[in-house]
């Protein structure tokens, strides 16, 4: 792992990262430039919304399966402030993609997007549907668990199906996929 410290903020890069990228690369090209830019902007945006609200950023870390924010601990935000943070990055995609329009890296933001709302894992849709759920009186924190398991699972099996159907056949989608999966069925 490499480590280092910008204004404060330590910033980690796993081997795994690395890996990925370079699998990236090998397999797409270019695409993957451009596709490495547009996650950096979209954790950007979540970044930013954080120090709106005042939350302070302990560290930053890249890893095989993304990127993972982590704040100063005593730095609690509300529901919905947590929920505009979850927010930001698609945000930052769809305006992205709104300014460079079916280019690829337009297209690349706009997949980003609607993949971070997936309802899966650590993705910022599965992390939203949590939240709700585990805000509701309805439903015990275990339910809200299972729910957001089975939507990860459902999430993962359904994605690569989707991708085919699309003739997006590309083995990042297996890749990211066999992620979501695992994470769904072991966290």
């Amino acid at each position: 792992m490499i480590e280092l410290r910008f204004y404060g903020v330590r910033i980690r890069v796993c081997f795994g990262f690395l890996f990925i990228n370079a699998l990236m690369t090998l397999f797409s090209g270019n695409i993957a430039v451009l596709a490495l830019c547009a996650c950096l902007l979209h954790e950007l945006g979540h970044m930013a919304v954080m120090k709106l609200f005042g939350q302070k950023i302990y560290s930053v870390t890249f890893y095989g399966a993304g990127v993972k924010i982590s704040p100063k601990k005593g730095t609690i935000l509300t529901k919905w402030r947590e929920a505009a943070v979850l927010c930001a990055g698609c945000g930052v995609n769809a305006l992205l993609f709104m300014l460079f329009g079916c280019s690829p890296f337009g297209l690349i933001n706009l997949f980003l997007c609607v993949f971070n709302m997936l309802p899966a894992g650590g993705l910022d849709g599965g992390r939203l549907l949590k939240l709700f759920l585990e805000e509701s009186d309805k439903i015990s924190l275990r339910t809200a668990e299972y729910i957001c398991r089975a939507a990860g699972c459902i999430t993962a099996v359904l994605l690569p199906f989707a991708a085919y159907c699309a003739d997006m056949r590309n083995i990042t989608v297996i890749i990211a996929a066999a992620f979501m999966l695992i994470s769904a069925l072991f966290r």
